[in-house]
């Protein structure tokens, strides 16, 4: 069995091996701002990964499947009658 080891931010958070736990708890201890809590929801409710563009692509990569909000419908006609 291969045991999960603690990432490299988890042990930058503090310079001892005791106080990153305690750095950890109090960074959770900060409420999220209303912003990122409604894009966190928002993406969970789609069943797609929070994050950035490039963390994105590396999930579809990885998984195989959409990992972004994509608009629903039909995508929009230009305003002159131009087709694309």
């Amino acid at each position: 069995m291969h045991w999960p080891t603690e990432p490299e931010e988890y042990r930058r958070l503090a310079a001892s091996s005791e106080a990153p736990a305690s750095a950890y708890r109090e960074l959770f201890k900060q409420p999220l701002a209303a912003y990122d809590l409604q894009a966190i929801r928002a993406h969970l409710d789609k069943y797609c990964a929070p994050g950035s563009g490039k963390f994105q692509d590396e999930i579809e990569a990885v998984a195989g499947r959409r990992a972004k909000i994509v608009p629903q419908g039909r995508p929009r006609k230009p305003k002159d009658g131009a087709e694309e």
